[in-house]
């Protein structure tokens, strides 16, 4: 037999003594003799009691979901794939005109004051006369040329790809004349930085204008260049902005699912007491 005690002291030692609890499930015991209370009211008690505490462990774990959620917007940051940079020249519209027995015009297109980035062109009356891109081991950016007009410099167009066919070669490419005759024009061409390796091997495009290659007074213009810092990268001829960016990686999309999945189930665990739910006192 039950000893009767008043208030809720007496209804919180009836409960305690129907129900246990696990880390894992909870169940509530079958009572069949409490007196003077019904047994669905023993156990409704109960069921609240074990509810609540369920839900304050919930709470002491959202910490640790916090955490893991911090760690993964850490690891999606990290997997956010690296961009390459265009160094760009900006406008230089640097000339060289007229004829002499030979006119030199050297820049080093990266601003160093080595051989690796120095670009020359010069103009000459010797022979037949045009002008050409020295390459050689004291200046080492080599303007671009393809198998079927070797040794003539390539002219593309601005926004065209960068060529897959490209080849550079030794000594001099020819601009125009030598042999080749007259050839105004505004066009684009791919450049090569290190060609007897000595500095990085970095490829871009250089843009150029030549003008009354047929005359006395010819005029070449260097417009303006660029080239990407990333080894080998190519980019298109007159391409001056970022390299756009790449398509999201596998890793990342994993990365996205699995902060979705965590901030679900965050918010189901810190989910508000539902009208069903009585509140009961600790």
């Amino acid at each position: 037999m039950i000893a009767l005690e008043g208030g809720d002291l007496r209804r919180e030692r009836l409960a305690r003594r129907s129900m246990t609890a696990s880390p894992d499930h909870m169940h509530i015991k079958s009572v069949a003799y409490i007196l003077p209370f019904r047994k669905s009211e023993v156990r409704d008690y109960a069921t609240e009691r074990l509810t609540a505490l369920h839900h304050n462990k919930r709470i002491e774990r959202c910490p640790n979901v916090a955490a893991c959620c911090l760690v993964l917007f850490f690891l999606l940051g990290c997997a956010s794939p690296a961009h390459a940079d265009i160094i760009y020249s900006g406008l230089k519209n640097i000339s060289l005109q007229g004829t002499k027995p030979l006119q030199t015009l050297s820049i080093n297109v990266a601003g160093g004051a080595g051989s690796w980035d120095r670009l020359t062109l010069w103009m000459s009356t010797i022979g037949l006369g045009g002008g050409s891109n020295a390459i050689v081991a004291t200046s080492e950016v080599a303007l671009g040329s393809t198998w079927a007009i070797f040794p003539r410099v390539a002219r593309y167009n601005f926004g065209d790809p960068f060529p897959s066919d490209v080849m550079y070669g030794s000594g001099s490419e020819i601009l125009w004349g030598h042999g080749f005759g007259p050839a105004d024009g505004d066009f684009y061409t791919p450049m090569f930085l290190g060609s007897f390796g000595g500095g990085p091997k970095y490829v871009g495009w250089i843009h150029l204008q030549v003008v009354d290659s047929d005359t006395a007074m010819p005029t070449l213009t260097v417009v303006d260049w660029a080239y990407s810092d990333v080894l080998w990268r190519r980019i298109a001829m007159g391409q001056a902005g970022p390299t756009p960016a790449p398509e999201p990686s596998s890793l990342s999309l994993l990365l996205f699912a699995g902060i979705g999945l965590m901030t679900k189930y965050v918010l189901g665990r810190l989910r508000a007491p539902t009208p069903n739910e009585r509140h009961v006192p600790q």
